[in-house]
């Protein structure tokens, strides 16, 4: 049977690891707190990309610091044009122009689409690691992941 003393010590030495563990995180916070990205408030000097629509180069789509330009590629050819970001989420991409390569049919295909996504646009939220872009009726239009840096 343990004492009183070798209880209160025993305590004492679980909070002590936990304080060094604590101490240990470059700010403090818990570990798991550190780990939760900073909620994305503006679009501005962020970058995103699709993996999922072709094999190679993923499409992108990346906003100037200022939020005011996009550039990205769109599948064949790099695109760039202007952005304007309103109250809240609203958002509106366009004109946006490119660079004029031919690819493949299925390629050209898939950047038209891509392209007539983003200027079609009107709004924008993003969950966990990923930006939805929807049109005036909310319905999401394209989807992409936060680039790493």
């Amino acid at each position: 049977m343990k004492t009183t003393r070798q209880s209160i010590l025993g305590a004492g030495m679980g909070l002590g690891a936990s304080l060094v563990l604590v101490a240990c995180t470059p700010s403090g916070m818990p570990a798991q707190a550190q780990a939760q990205p900073p909620a994305t408030t503006t679009l501005a000097a962020t970058g995103w990309q699709d993996i999922t629509q072709q094999p190679g180069e993923p499409l992108t789509l990346v906003f100037a610091p200022d939020g005011a330009q996009v550039q990205g590629y769109a599948g064949c050819n790099r695109f760039f044009g202007q952005a304007r970001l309103g109250q809240g989420k609203d958002l509106h991409l366009g004109p946006l122009a490119s660079t004029r390569m031919a690819c493949e049919p299925s390629r050209m295909a898939l950047e038209t689409r891509y392209i007539t996504a983003l200027e079609s646009a009107r709004s924008w939220r993003v969950e966990g690691q990923s930006l939805l872009l929807t049109d005036e009726r909310g319905q999401v239009v394209w989807h992409l992941e936060r680039k790493a840096d």
